[in-house]
């Protein structure tokens, strides 16, 4: 698959380039080797996140941090969602891993019971996951349209998830 998500300007280009690397590179990686996640910038005019990725295996255990970071764009009734979970790994003071969510889509939908139980469920089998994350902005330069997942796992299909924010 030379070409996972659909690129939406030229910046996004350069980040989807190296997803095919990333994922062979995390997939044939060592299995002592827990986690890695790295965060893209945040988007120089807005200040918002721009997505993520991650190379997963085993059992990840939350981090416990102080505080955490408003996403530009949040407001009263919306959820601060994290790009990568705190069940991987993931930060809760970095501001490029948070986008504001409804709660509906973060907490019930396809990313807490959908995409992110997906993963669990292969890491306590022991497997490594290779983890893509972004939001896709549109008419609210803020609040993303929709979040994209993509996951890679040894001898399994790739999966993509279409997360709509409404």
């Amino acid at each position: 698959m030379s070409q996972v998500l659909a690129s939406d300007s030229p910046q996004q280009e350069g980040i989807q380039v190296n997803i095919n690397e990333q994922a062979k590179n995390c997939l044939n990686a060592d299995t002592s080797y827990v986690a890695e996640i790295f965060y893209h910038p945040l988007d120089r005019d807005t200040r918002r996140a721009t997505g993520a990725e991650a190379c997963l295996h085993g059992r990840v255990v939350k981090k416990d941090e102080a505080g955490r970071f408003t996403p530009p764009g949040w407001k009263k009734g919306m959820d601060r969602g994290h790009l990568i979970g705190r069940q991987f790994g993931g930060s809760n003071t970095k501001p490029e891993k948070f986008v504001p969510l409804y709660p509906n889509v973060n907490q019930q939908q396809q990313m807490k019971n959908g995409a992110e139980q997906a993963v669990v469920d292969r890491l306590n089998r022991g497997e490594r996951v290779y983890y893509f994350v972004r939001p896709m902005y549109g008419a609210d330069a803020y609040v993303p349209e929709r979040i994209e997942i993509y996951v890679r796992r040894n001898n399994s299909p790739d999966a993509t998830y279409i997360i709509n924010n409404k």
